[in-house]
């Protein structure tokens, strides 16, 4: 082959690589789906938010903050949503007064208004939730902060089946997500509603 057919050749198996990996590249695109408009940069703004800053007691941070952009097709039915996450191992779940006293001052004290929670019913250990909202380059925004128990022993056993090593792996695994999104289709609510 001369060296006009090498480079002709290359050029086109080049041209379908590049082809290919763009069809790809939109099929993992939800279809209909419009991220926020200059989404790094919001990306960024949320970043930079100090609710990131804020170290939990008893929490070891172990994930993040880490960005997601919005419009990947995760499943048939979901698609991804503009976020940036940060995730900690806690030494054991914490209770909705233990999640309210490590953020709700620093949140409230950076504009985010709190969404109510209906406190009126007991809350199970996967219910330990805050949530907020605030206006974000006109964009609103959602923070959310859970404290998830992991592979907590079901409360329903008794102590006497449950072993004190099964208790202590299981705390071992809790963890608190921290997670601003992005959510245009959604304005925040008036503060206490």
């Amino acid at each position: 082959m001369s060296n006009q057919s090498t480079v002709a050749f290359a050029s086109c198996a080049l041209l379908l690589v590049c082809l290919t990996a763009t069809a790809c590249a939109s099929e993992d695109r939800q279809p209909g789906c419009t991220p926020p408009s200059d989404e790094a940069h919001l990306l960024e703004i949320f970043r930079d938010d100090p609710v990131f800053t804020v170290n939990p007691p008893a929490a070891r941070r172990i994930d993040g903050p880490r960005s997601s952009t919005a419009c990947r097709v995760l499943n048939r039915e979901d698609a991804s949503s503009t976020s940036v996450t940060l995730t900690f191992e806690l030494t054991g779940a914490y209770t909705r007064d233990d999640l309210t006293a490590a953020y709700d001052h620093d949140i409230r004290g950076h504009g985010w208004v709190p969404i109510s929670v209906d406190t009126s019913r007991p809350a199970s250990p996967a219910e330990m939730h805050l949530s907020y909202c605030k206006v974000v380059r006109e964009m609103p925004a959602y923070l959310a902060v859970d404290s998830v128990p992991g592979n907590a022993p079901d409360p329903r056993s008794s102590v006497s089946q449950t072993s004190a090593s099964t208790q202590t792996a299981a705390d071992h695994d809790a963890r608190l997500v921290v997670s601003i999104t992005a959510m245009p289709a959604r304005p925040c609510p008036s503060a206490g509603t």
